[in-house]
């Protein structure tokens, strides 16, 4: 990861002390008035808000927009006004110019604009973004993450907030700002999820390769409150984790698999089993927590190895001091071609690659990946044993996922049964209008010869 600028540290310094002092503010308002409500109930001054600047689509290209997909791409475009911003919003209108909604401006990105709100008269401002962060907040808050300290709190399009993403992990929020649009109203969003209780720090991890495409520089560091630890210990159910918050993964751990990893521990019982990209053996430790007799993970980086080690010796995740947890540093591919020659076998493996297709000319090479994989797992599955594979590739679509396990299975040739599908976990919500918002695809499969 490259090293944060002094100018970036020094923005982010000032714009940590600027949102400090509103919260006090806020705080010292609260007190007074005696209220509970996580958002200030007097009037929010948004400043004069002048007339918007217009995107004008080509002619028929206003059809995806009215079925509310969020996306406009520059191809789509007809013409825009001079002299707009980077990120700044905009109408969006037909090519005749009766508006359809309000988005933000990405002149370097082959998506043009991203749409906020499909309702022209809705005002993008500091009270949108304070509302639409509530409303993504509370609904997980109260059903989705159950027993534990954290989760999905903002999955961009999914929450009607294209660019933002933000992870809880304990009184931590991890912002990730993805878009231009994202960028450009960053103020206001900070100041939104300082709003919500019991949160003490905003840490910011831009450092996703997709804003390059948008333009953007990476940018990481403190916002607000106070710094995450180098390690927080996350808790999902009865199992925990330590997460590299500032250097992990997306941010820092990979939530989206919560209920798959549910799914693992309730199936490891005396099992021997197989982790495969473990990164900091999330499914491992599932596996671990439930009563599984072996687990060894294969991951090719040596410090998400040090932390599944780590993750291992938590007594929480034990059920028998006998239990053997093994994580090997080695190319994953490689050391599944190994074992194969060495006729291993286990009663579980999971497959949960990197994502392997992020560009269309990519996606043949990730086809015979995933099906090299999932081939050589085959083969060293005992039979009745489980496979959970999954792909994360958006470009891979749960169709073409099960036929590539499909063709592994003939090449393995053996008969397999699909006795589960699984899915990213329920704080990753997607909307049937955006369904590049269902990237997570996972099969589970039983050898059954």
């Amino acid at each position: 990861m490259k090293p944060v600028s002094p100018h970036i540290k020094k923005a982010n310094q000032n714009f940590g002390q600027k949102l400090q002092q509103i919260q006090k503010q806020r705080q010292q308002r609260q007190q007074q008035s005696n209220q509970s409500s996580l958002v200030e109930e007097e009037p929010i001054d948004d400043g004069v808000e002048e007339p918007l600047k217009k995107l004008y689509l080509v002619a028929g290209r206003e059809k995806s927009i009215l079925r509310k997909h969020p996306w406009i791409f520059s191809g789509g475009v007809a013409k825009v006004d001079e002299n707009i911003a980077v990120g700044e919003n905009i109408m969006v209108c037909t090519f005749q110019g009766e508006p359809l909604g309000i988005g933000s401006y990405s002149p370097h990105s082959q998506i043009r604009a991203k749409m906020w709100t499909f309702d022209p008269h809705t005002k993008v401002n500091q009270r949108f973004f304070d509302q639409m962060i509530q409303n993504a907040y509370h609904s997980r808050k109260s059903f989705l993450w159950g027993k534990g300290n954290g989760g999905r709190v903002i999955f961009s399009e999914g929450d009607g907030l294209p660019g933002i993403i933000v992870d809880q992990y304990g009184p931590f929020f991890m912002l990730q700002l993805l878009s231009a649009g994202a960028e450009y109203h960053k103020e206001k969003i900070v100041k939104a999820l300082c709003k919500i209780e019991g949160i003490e720090g905003i840490w910011e991890r831009s450092d996703a390769s997709v804003r390059k495409l948008e333009g953007l520089a990476e940018s990481h560091g403190l916002l607000w409150g106070k710094a995450v630890p180098d390690r927080f210990k996350y808790q999902e159910g009865d199992r925990f984790y330590w997460v590299d918050l500032k250097e992990g993964h997306k941010t820092g751990f990979y939530l989206d698999q919560r209920v798959s990893r549910q799914k693992v521990q309730e199936l490891s019982k005396d099992k021997d089993v197989l982790n495969v990209f473990a990164y900091t053996g999330g499914f491992g430790i599932a596996a671990l927590k439930g009563g599984a007799k072996s687990v060894i993970n294969l991951e090719s980086a040596s410090l998400p190895i040090q932390i599944s080690l780590e993750n291992a010796q938590i007594p929480e995740n034990r059920t028998s001091p006998n239990q053997i947890f093994e994580s090997k540093e080695v190319n994953a591919f490689e050391e599944l071609r190994k074992m194969v020659k060495e006729e291993k076998t286990f009663d579980l493996i999971i497959l949960d690659p990197p994502k392997l297709c992020e560009k269309q000319e990519q996606k043949e090479r990730a086809i015979r990946a995933y099906k090299d994989a999932n081939l050589h797992a085959l083969q060293l599955l005992k039979t009745n044993g489980l496979l959970f594979t999954f792909s994360c590739s958006g470009l891979i679509d749960s169709t073409l996922f099960s036929q590539i396990v499909s063709m592994a299975s003939l090449d393995a040739n053996v008969d397999i049964q699909v006795v589960d599908i699984l899915h990213q976990a329920p704080d990753h919500p997607w909307k049937p209008t955006f369904p590049e918002g269902y990237y997570l695809k996972g099969l589970v499969v039983r050898k059954t010869n």
